[in-house]
């Protein structure tokens, strides 16, 4: 089973740099808001798979039913 602490470390292990804030009711859904210099110049969706491919098979396996998204870089978060 995941939870967001494990959510959180698997993002931020593979997204160097990135700060993630993950936050659950049932640890089955999630909501996450990843803030990351990467994203720079990055469509939403582009950024979107970049953190959906730190989480590998969780989510199509079920661990991880359902979870939604917010990224931004430091500026987006700052502005």
């Amino acid at each position: 089973m995941m939870d967001c602490k494990k959510i959180k470390q698997m993002i931020e292990d593979q997204l160097l740099g990135a700060i993630a804030i993950v936050d659950s009711q049932d640890n089955v859904h999630f909501a996450a808001t990843v803030i990351s210099d990467l994203f720079k110049d990055e469509s939403l969706i582009k950024r979107q798979r970049r953190v959906y491919a730190c989480l590998g098979d969780h989510i199509h396996n079920g661990d991880i039913h359902a979870l939604s998204l917010k990224t931004l870089t430091q500026a987006e978060k700052i502005g």
